[in-house]
């Protein structure tokens, strides 16, 4: 028997071997060219090798001691204070024996596939998907917690579903994918609700643990009845989605437009027996649960039942045969709710072989059953069973009509959920469409609009007629007129010449007179020059002579400051490198309003650019882990403001992420987008979100607020066009009026702390010191969230992002959509301000999140326009941001904050990869698109990646990010967070039918002809760095998490401290108007402030106590 840390090694090696060679094939793939099929193939079959044989010696370990239950921690992905996503490996007899299967099988499909798909143009792509695949599936099937598994849960669905789209060229297997996927999602909805679940019933997602650490499958659950129900059937979901359980089977036959190789892979042998191996893993919930048991033996045996009525009418191989995997398995779940594990894993370890092997023989056996025929003499075998002889005829030929229309689930899903979902999500988008041109005066513009042309055509009509009679008039008088023309020009030809010559002479005479004069007015300016130069070097040595003094002087002075000056004084030095990083954009933006050219503009914003993010990385490498830069600057004492500058834990990672979007938008957008107009108001906008970052002045902030708004405004108004009056009155509606409330907010509290006698009203730190009366605190908060959910396109305040990223500008549009300004005023004014305020409006923020989360996901499934999709995925992935801040919990909050940084991260990425697509192709519309990955399938390969970083695939920092969001959702809202689930799976699917619709099936005929470019090299760079950043931050968040949780901590703590007033004031309230209860209710109140603190324990609650 091997070692524990053997065992923990050779783990390990199992699953990192198949990533090890997708990685390097995949980096290889996206920057240089495609390598040849013996490269690939033994990169990858080489990997498997290593995985098979890894597995071998855990499977002799674990048979040689049968009762071995050995957890392998690996270490912590990424925690906080109460929660951590823990890297741990099970090796048990099952986990083993699916490990073996795993390698073996998928190294026996890799190498049939070398011949099989030899010269096929996707060959290096299903190698690919082979890698990656095998990775996902040995990490579910080796998984020691419920976390893990659910990350390879996720990458054997996307790499299932991307082989389903193998022969993208053609029309059925896209839409055949886009079914399987929408299966996959919906049911990935239960094994994630699953594991928050049992987070929060269990307190560990570590099967050992929750199971009692006993070596499968006789341990015993630690929940009791209820709890180990609901659990179950949260995990059976998942599990009926991906086996192809009954009523959610019917995209297996549809599944089979793959090659045959992933057909036998996934369909036959490995992926459709996941969900039995989960229900395996949790065979100890379903001993505490019979009622579960019960639903699972119940589905599989309809399963089984449906899977052989409709095999046995299907005409072609692979149907019947995918009919008899969900048939077999099916079976599985039977046995499985009748406790009979080990032969259920016997079961599958038989079926996932045979099934293989007959998957693959496929195609030969075909023409093996046309050669029986022939032996037979072309007599056909009897078509039916004894069982169907038995029964009336009449019955059989409904079962028969039945089976062939599979009893007609497709239509019942499309009918009872599919169509009233699409159904709703076009009204709405009606009625979205309608409020935003009525709110801003369109239909009345248009009507008049209409009315003036008719009766200017009316005119012209009239005007046509009168000219014609004209020009008959003229044209009569024109004929007599040239007749008297030609003799006046005659005679004036002959005036000419004469005075011509005259004209010569004189100019003769004043030339040389002019030669003469230009002689002495030289002689002069000579003189007057020497005597001006001597004048000149004079000056100068007397200003040198006074600038040496002055300097000497200065040097004294700061040396006597410097011995003078306290020691707790402010520390200054800060104010230039981030004044510097504030200005460097605005400085570009003037160069690059002088400039002469676009490509001159471009060029400035390009440097401006390049130098905001060198300077951005300033801050984060002076900071550490919570410690906020500021730094003072000058007062401004007429205002009662100061410009005083500095970043906190949220705002300091973004100024990176700032400066990098910025580099991108100018550096690799499209050409004809970025022209001087759009690069400079890029840089100013950029400029002005850096100060709102930057700012600890109120007075600043607002300031920095109105003026990333005007640059937009003026940019639609330059541009000109039909559309411009819509946008333009949409952006000072929904923008610029959202200034008026945060403004009346910023005045009034600077009117208190004036009244408290602040000497600088509008200085945050002066304002937090003098405090806002909690009379005050909720109407300011109301303000201050008003202007937030504007800026946040939150339902009712969102119809401005849809149109501005539909038809407004790319740089500046995406600049002000992706950045995070809202979320930056709402926690450094709201919150820190307004705690009191904040805790009554966080119910009101959670719901409204909500709605926008599901409203945006709704809207973007039934959108055509890519640009308008995403503005609508912005509002989606922002109301989920929105809902985790006002959940008020610490894994919600800190997954909130990484949220928004994910999203900015991925969106951008995509908006780019849209503007590419439009530029190339002349249309966002995916009604025209269409086949687009046989012309640039590197633009399709960005376009996917960049989704499943915004849907959180494993490896993605948004992965981290909705993770912790949901954790900490459910904690406090329940039902919220089912809701919240439901919106992330909704964008899932927007994104992946948008990119089937826009990339895959056959090119259409509009676009054979066209010329569309692949990407440049410029393009690629950067969104290859976009691809990078988010998977370096997905694998590696720690960093953030620990730059985020000052800014969790004061978040927390100051709601839970004026929760803790609110209720001693309460408390004492009630004492004086009931003696009796006094001491009671003081007591009580104490209690919920302490509860409060210890929830939320952060730098101050040694002070506060």
């Amino acid at each position: 028997m091997l070692s524990d840390v053997l065992l923990g090694e050779l783990a390990a090696l199992a699953v990192l071997s198949p990533a090890a060679a997708f990685a390097a094939l995949g980096a290889y793939l996206l920057l240089l060219r495609t390598p040849s099929e013996r490269v690939v193939s033994r990169a990858v079959l080489s990997a498997l090798s290593v995985s098979l044989a890894a597995s071998l010696a855990i499977w002799g370990s674990a048979v040689a001691a049968p009762y071995a239950f050995v957890p392998v921690k690996l270490g912590h992905w990424f925690e906080t204070r109460s929660y951590a996503f823990e890297l741990v490996l099970l090796v048990d007899r099952l986990s083993a024996t699916m490990m073996v299967l795993v390698s073996l099988i998928a190294l026996t499909v890799g190498r049939f596939s070398v011949a099989y798909l030899h010269r096929e143009p996707g060959f290096a792509r299903f190698f690919l998907l082979l890698a990656l695949f095998s990775t996902g599936m040995l990490a579910l099937v080796s998984a020691g917690t419920v976390d893990l598994l659910f990350a390879g849960w996720e990458l054997v669905g996307a790499t299932s579903v991307l082989l389903v789209a193998f022969f993208h060229e053609r029309e059925a297997p896209p839409r055949a994918a886009v079914r399987v996927y929408i299966t996959y999602r919906l049911c990935d909805v239960g094994l994630l609700g699953g594991a928050v679940l049992m987070h929060d019933l269990a307190h560990s997602s570590q099967w050992g643990e929750v199971f009692g650490g006993a070596p499968w499958p006789g341990a015993a659950a630690s929940l009791g009845p209820g709890a180990a129900t609901a659990l179950a059937l949260c995990l059976f979901l998942a599990a009926m989605g991906k086996s192809a359980q009954f009523p959610l089977g019917s995209w297996l036959p549809r599944a089979m437009e793959g090659p045959t190789p992933s057909s036998a892979l996934f369909y036959g042998a490995i992926s459709v027996h996941a969900g039995v191996y989960l229900m395996l893993r949790v065979a100890p919930l379903l001993q505490r649960s019979p009622a579960a048991s019960a639903v699972i033996a119940c589905v599989g045996a309809a399963t089984a039942v449906y899977g052989t009525m409709v095999g046995r009418v299907q005409a072609d191989v692979k149907s019947a045969l995918a009919h008899a995997t969900m048939t077999q398995v099916g079976l599985m779940f039977v046995e499985i709710g009748l406790g009979l594990y080990w032969l259920a894993l016997v079961h599958l370890f038989a079926h996932a072989c045979l099934r293989c092997l007959q998957m693959l023989r496929a195609p030969s056996a075909l023409r093996d059953a046309q050669e029986i025929r022939a032996a037979h003499a072309g007599e056909p075998l009897p078509p039916l069973g004894l069982a169907a002889r038995a029964l009336p005829a009449a019955l059989v030929r409904r079962a028969y009509w039945l089976a062939l229309d599979r009893f007609h689930l497709e239509a019942l899903q499309e009918r009872l959920v599919a169509a009233p979902l699409m159904r709703l999500g076009r009204v709405l988008d009606r009625i979205e469409r309608r409020w935003v041109a009525a709110l801003s005066g369109w239909p009345e513009r248009a009507r008049a609009r209409r009315a003036r042309r008719a009766r200017r055509a009316r005119r012209a009509r009239r005007a046509r007629r009168a000219r014609r009679a004209r020009r008959a008039r003229r044209a009569r008088r024109a004929r007599r007129a040239r007749r008297a023309r030609r003799a006046r020009r005659a005679r004036r030809a002959r005036r000419a010449r004469r005075a011509r010559r005259a004209r010569r002479a004189r100019r003769a005479r004043r030339a040389r007179r002019a030669r003469r004069a230009r002689r002495a007015r030289r002689a002069r300016r000579a003189r007057r020059a020497r005597r001006a130069r001597r004048a000149r070097r004079a000056r100068r040595a007397r200003r040198a002579r006074r600038a040496r003094r002055a300097r000497r002087a200065r040097a004294r002075d700061g040396v006597r400051a410097r011995r003078e000056r306290p020691e707790g004084s402010a520390d200054v030095s800060a104010f230039p490198l981030l004044g510097a990083l504030v200005l460097t954009p605005a400085v570009a933006a003037l160069f690059a309003s002088r400039a002469r050219s676009d490509e001159g503009a471009r060029r400035a914003a390009v440097v401006g650019a390049a130098l905001t993010l060198l300077l951005s990385l300033a801050p984060l490498a002076l900071s550490r882990a919570g410690v906020a830069l500021a730094a003072g600057g000058p007062a401004l004492p007429l205002l009662g403001a100061r410009l005083r500058l500095g970043v906190d834990g949220y705002t300091i990672a973004l100024l990176p992420l700032l400066g990098f979007v910025l580099l991108a938008l100018v550096a690799a957008g499209p050409r004809v987008a970025v022209d001087r107009p759009a690069a400079t108001a890029l840089l100013a906008t950029g400029s002005a979100i850096l100060g709102v970052f930057c700012a600890l002045d109120l007075a600043v902030l607002a300031a920095a607020w109105i003026a990333a708004l005007v640059p937009i405004e003026r940019l639609i108004a330059r541009k000109g066009g039909a559309l411009d009056p819509l946008l333009r009155r949409t952006c000072r509606i929904f923008l610029l009026g959202g200034t008026a409330p945060l403004a009346l907010a910023i005045g009034a509290m600077a009117a208190l702390a004036a009244r408290r006698g602040a000497a600088l009203p509008f200085d945050i730190e002066e304002i937090a010191r003098a405090g806002v009366p909690e009379a005050w605190q909720s109407p300011l908060f109301a303000l201050v969230g008003i202007a937030v959910l504007m800026r946040m396109a939150a339902v009712p305040f969102h119809g401005w992002l849809p149109v501005l990223l539909e038809r407004g500008p790319l740089g500046v549009t995406v600049l002000l959509a992706e950045m995070q300004v809202g979320v930056c005023v709402l926690l450094r004014v709201g919150a820190a301000l307004l705690p009191a305020g904040c805790a009554e409006g966080m119910p009101i923020l959670a719901v409204l999140g909500l709605v926008s989360a599901l409203h945006g996901a709704v809207l973007a499934l039934v959108q055509t326009d890519l640009r308008r999709m995403h503005g609508y995925l912005v509002a989606s992935q922002k109301g989920l941001v929105l809902l985790g801040l006002a959940s008020l919990s610490r894994e919600s909050v800190s997954g909130a904050l990484l949220q928004s940084v994910a999203s900015s991260i991925a969106l951008t990425g995509l908006a780019m990869v849209i503007g590419a697509l439009e530029a190339r192709a002349g249309t966002a519309d995916t009604r025209a698109l269409g086949g687009l990955a046989a012309r640039t399938p590197r633009m399709a390969a960005f376009f996917f990646l960049l989704a499943c970083a915004a849907i959180g695939m494993p490896g993605a920092l948004s992965f981290v990010s909705e993770d912790l969001l949901l954790h900490g959702i459910l904690h406090v809202h329940p039902v919220l967070s089912v809701l919240a689930l439901t919106a992330a799976a909704l964008n899932g699917i927007t994104l992946f039918r948008a990119f089937q619709r826009a990339f895959l099936g056959p090119l259409r005929r509009h676009l054979q002809g066209a010329s569309v470019e692949a990407l440049l090299f410029r393009e690629r760079a950067f969104l290859l760095a976009t691809v990078a950043l988010t998977v370096v931050l997905g694998v590696a968040p720690g960093r953030l998490l620990a730059l985020h949780e000052p800014m969790v901590d004061q978040v927390l703590h100051g709601v839970a401290h004026a929760a803790a007033a609110r209720a001693s004031a309460a408390a004492s309230r009630r004492a004086v108007a009931d003696p009796g209860l006094g001491s009671a209710s003081a007591g009580a109140g104490v209690a919920v402030g302490l509860a409060g603190a210890r929830r939320a324990p952060g730098p101050g609650a040694a002070q506060s106590r």
